[in-house]
């Protein structure tokens, strides 16, 4: 097997962390969720449970799921689902700058999610809403329908792949819980993420988070008020520390800033460096042979019979009209003047 790409979520907390690998073998690309922890192990199989369970939910051929199983304890193996995912589709009418076609792509999958999940205009309340998204109680949800139940919070744009038949794949099922979620809050979640990712775009500048949420508002995609994302963000926080700690050092939005590379350009790379290596290392071999020949050269005529008469000639020489005195000086003048070139 060919590992293609891997990631690390060692920054959770150890009942949540978890390795997302992507596999090729004999042709065949497939997806490994493996624990890194014991404690993780429990967090590997309910991710298979969820999406058996989603599965279930599902309406019409709008959404789909790919196909689980489960690999000995603690590994979840999952169909690799090609193409596009929704934010990289949005991402492209953002280089675009064509808010129209952002418009329109948010729309869909709004409608996507309406016609596939069971949605239910009252909150259905469970002490998971408070444990994990910090809600006090079922009136805290009031005015933010209609809702998704069960509880689901992957639904992500990063999470949707768009298929070829104008349907979505959703290639994440790890956060199911019992009671319910807001569909505006998956929206929310979407947006903020998406607009995170593209921090460095411009996006921001020539259209604000905060006019794309008044313009879905404003054609009934979206609930308006001027507290909605604030109680949004409110109980994404409050999601975040459930799954890395309340003490956390790291933001999950800081993981847009890291870069990463796959397997095959770690490995492209790698063969670059090798091929430099052994480039840099056949000029030395080459410069090394070359200072060898040079010393030989210099053996050989240290050791010929030319050489040994110049240097006998020269001791004699030193003897007979030694350094520094004024006989000395007057010899040097005069074979200057007579041999080629000078001495």
């Amino acid at each position: 097997m060919d590992l293609l790409y891997a990631v690390y979520n060692r920054h959770r907390l150890p009942a949540f962390q978890i390795e997302t690998a992507i596999w090729r073998d004999a042709g065949r690309t497939v997806v490994h969720k493996t624990a890194l922890t014991p404690e993780a192990a429990a967090h590997v199989r309910a991710l298979h449970a969820h999406t058996e369970r989603l599965r279930g939910c599902l309406r019409g051929p709008r959404i789909r799921l790919p196909e689980t199983a489960l690999r000995g304890e603690g590994v979840l193996e999952i169909a690799f689902v090609p193409g596009r995912r929704v934010d990289d589709l949005l991402a492209e009418a953002a280089r675009q700058r064509r808010a129209d076609r952002l418009e329109a792509i948010v729309s869909d999958y709004l409608e996507a999610l309406r016609e596939s999940f069971p949605l239910q205009p009252q909150p259905v309340w469970h002490p998971d809403m408070a444990r994990v998204f910090g809600m006090s109680d079922a009136a805290s949800l009031q005015g933010l329908g209609p809702f998704l139940t069960p509880a689901l919070a992957d639904p992500i744009f990063e999470n949707l792949i768009a298929a070829d038949d104008g349907g979505y794949v959703l290639i994440d099922a790890e956060w199911v819980f019992e009671g319910c979620l807001p569909l505006a809050f998956i929206l929310a979640r979407s947006v903020f993420y998406f607009y995170e990712k593209q921090s460095g775009s411009g996006l921001e500048t020539w259209l604000p988070r905060a006019e794309l949420w008044k313009r879905l508002a404003a054609a009934g995609r979206a609930p308006a008020g001027p507290d909605i994302l604030d109680r949004f963000t409110a109980m994404e926080d409050a999601f975040q520390s459930y799954v890395f700690g309340t003490n956390r050092c790291f933001r999950a939005t800081e993981a847009y800033a890291r870069l990463r590379y796959s397997v095959p350009a770690l490995s492209e790379a790698i063969g670059r460096l090798q091929k430099a290596a052994e480039h840099w290392q056949a000029n030395v071999r080459e410069t090394e042979d070359k200072a060898a020949l040079w010393q030989r050269r210099f053996e050989d005529i240290e050791s010929s019979r030319g050489w040994q008469l110049v240097q006998r000639a020269g001791r004699l020489l030193d003897r007979g009209f030694p350094p520094q005195t004024r006989r000395r000086r007057l010899v040097d003048g005069a074979l200057r003047r007579c041999l080629p070139g000078g001495l």
